[in-house]
């Protein structure tokens, strides 16, 4: 059975390794815990690592390594000091490159690598390299356009106050300005003005092709964070850069993850084929990608897995030849006569979409793939090609048997071109009609009473409690007018309903009662609850941050919804966290102390680097920092 540990458990493991672990909940080995390690390092690790990896702290690890592989010593350093009549005051020594605190003969203090000193360069004071007269730093601010604030002068790396063109003031070394770097605030909104491509219209325009909107009324830069609304009514934050790499509402994201992981029954599925008013005939359901047997409403049966079923897909005989279908319906109430499928009569197997032997006449519907190279249909270019082939023998066939043969465009896209086109040409083949135009289009009605799509998705809005207006169907994406039970008329296309979306004013109004409206007077009165106070006189909402003071007198800003999760002053936080830090580590020394025989003078603790005095068994008192302790170190006489 595995080992069940508690939080308790971690902090006295940390306690073991001389550090802490700083997190308040322990869930399970793979999530991460913040720790301290015994040199203050703060990092995050998963318990797993720790306890079984043996794996601590990083920056640890790494002068661990660096140790190893350096092939010189803080006793070098000192050494190369002395012939320079200087020192190297340094505790420690990571690598050539690495900064080191060095004093010259003169007791003038600098950093500098050992790579740097080596090649012969030493105090900057004494070679006179930092002394720079008034005049030249006012010739240096005059070249960069900006104005000196007088002040003492210490060197080229020390921060002196400059007054830009527009008035900003800000802190930066000579060595900067002598560089070129200006003012941040200015370089801000050049920067700014260059990344601005957008308006809040084109932001606009985004949010309503997603089917949500933006909340935000300004647009400032690609990076910031605006406030957004989808089409469901969630209210999130989000960067414009993110939103056009196709980022969007996370709640959605989160649903559709749930959806897609769900367990489901054949139980389900039998309840989803009700909706449709079709039945499932399979009597096991194995997974969302397996094929299940289904009937539709019109009796046709097909197999499709429950994923596609997710997508809004159904009957395929149902869904596809839409058009051809409205065609045939088109031809046979001008004829009064049927129009079947045949392949029989051309004798070579190709087939007509319709055809009537006692009229002699037939028509195809052509789609796109009749037309251009289409991947979904032709797969390749010889798929098209052949395509192509059989149209035209079809064509030459219908002329050597003497059959009149209409082809129906797909670019005719509404019922009344369709009749108007088809009408045209019966006319040229001189064939007479009984039936009218007018007639025609008035008897498309009964198509679309007859349309499974059309009865799918009347049933659809009344689960909703409302109704579907429209009375024709032209396609998925196409929109139909509905009418929602508060009465609201809105235009939505027929996929989207399918997928549970339905009267957006419905669905703002319900949003709107679940949020719980807060007064200016409920923030006061919380703050008081922590001894503190709310200085702000206007509360907007409960993600629009305030300002508080808490009772120790920090001011900070939070919104009501982190106050209400438990949250209050940082720095007291903070205060609290350095002082438990402070307090381990001085309870450290004492043991430390205990078991060298020895006893710590210090009754204060700073950090495990700060010195302390310490006292040996022997009586020797003498001055180290935890750290040295723990490594091994005590008292240097008794050494």
């Amino acid at each position: 059975m595995a080992t069940t540990y508690t939080i308790e458990d971690i902090k006295k493991y940390a306690e073991e390794r001389g550090g802490w672990c700083l997190s308040d909940e322990y869930r399970n080995m793979k999530t991460k815990l913040k720790w301290v390690c015994a040199n203050e390092h703060y990092f995050e690790k998963t318990f797993e690592k720790i306890k079984y990896k043996n794996s601590w702290c990083w920056e640890c690890r790494k002068e661990e390594l660096a140790k190893e592989r350096r092939k010189y010593s803080i006793k070098d350093m000192m050494q190369f000091a002395n012939t320079r009549n200087g020192e190297c005051i340094s505790e420690g020594f990571t690598n050539t490159n690495y900064k080191l605190t060095w004093k010259c003969e003169k007791g003038h203090v600098w950093d500098a690598s050992y790579e740097t000193v080596k090649k012969g360069h030493w105090c900057s004071e004494c070679a006179g390299n930092n002394k720079k007269t008034k005049e030249y730093i006012l010739e240096i601010a005059k070249k960069f356009n900006v104005q000196w604030i007088p002040s003492e002068y210490q060197g080229v790396k020390e921060k002196m106050q400059w007054r830009c063109i527009k008035g900003h003031v800000f802190n930066k070394t000579l060595d900067l300005i002598q560089r070129g770097s200006g003012c941040p605030e200015c370089y801000e909104e050049v920067r700014g003005e260059k990344r601005r491509m957008y308006s809040i219209e084109d932001i606009m325009r985004v949010a309503d092709e997603k089917g949500g909107r933006v909340i935000s009324k300004e647009y400032k830069n690609y990076n910031e964070q605006l406030m957004w609304e989808c089409e469901k009514g969630h209210q999130f934050s989000m960067k414009f850069g993110h939103v056009k790499d196709g980022h969007w509402c996370k709640v959605c994201g989160y649903e559709k993850v749930a959806e897609s992981r769900r367990v489901y029954s054949i139980v389900d599925m039998k309840l989803l084929a009700k909706k449709y008013n079709g039945e499932c005939l399979s009597e096991r359901f194995i997974s969302t990608s397996h094929p299940l047997k289904w009937k539709c409403a019109n009796g046709h049966y097909f197999e499709k897995a429950y994923g596609y079923l997710q997508r809004g897909q159904w009957c395929s005989t149902c869904g596809l030849g839409l058009n051809e279908r409205k065609t045939r319906f088109i031809f046979e109430n001008i004829f009064s006569a049927p129009f079947p499928k045949t392949r029989e009569e051309l004798g070579t197997g190709l087939e007509l979409d319709g055809y009537n032997k006692k009229l002699r006449l037939a028509f195809e519907y052509e789609g796109e793939q009749h037309y251009y190279f289409i991947k979904l249909f032709h797969r390749e270019k010889e798929g098209f090609l052949a395509q192509k082939a059989r149209d035209e023998e079809k064509r030459k066939l219908c002329k050597e048997q003497g059959l009149n043969l209409i082809e129906v465009p797909y670019w005719l896209e509404t019922d009344e071109e369709k009749i108007d086109f088809i009408f045209e040409k019966i006319k040229g083949l001189n064939i007479d009609t009984e039936v009218s135009v007018p007639y025609v289009k008035r008897k498309m009605k009964d198509f679309y009473n007859i349309s499974p799509q059309l009865e799918e998705l009347k049933i659809c809005a009344m689960e909703q409690g409302g109704e579907l207006l429209s009375d024709t169907y032209i396609a998925s994406n196409v929109k139909l007018l509905w009418r929602c039970k508060e009465g609201h008329k809105f235009w939505k296309v027929p996929i989207e309903v399918k997928k549970g979306q339905w009267c957006k004013k419905c669905g703002y109004e319900l949003m709107k009662r679940k949020i719980t409206i807060h007064t200016i007077e409920e923030m006061r009165q919380i703050a008081r609850e922590h001894g503190g106070e709310c200085l702000s006189e206007e509360y907007i909402n409960s993600r629009s941050h305030l300002t508080w003071k808490c009772k120790e007198g920090h001011v900070f800003k939070k919104n009501q919804e982190k106050i209400k999760a438990g949250q209050w002053c940082p720095k007291c936080q903070q205060k609290i966290k350095l002082e438990n830090i402070r307090r381990k580590g001085f309870e450290k020394c004492l043991s430390l102390a205990e078991e060298r025989g020895g006893k710590l003078i210090s009754d204060t603790y700073v950090s495990s680097t700060s010195n302390l005095k310490w006292q040996c068994k022997i009586g020797h008192t003498f001055e180290r920092s935890r750290t040295i302790v723990q490594i091994g170190k005590w008292c240097k006489e008794c050494f």
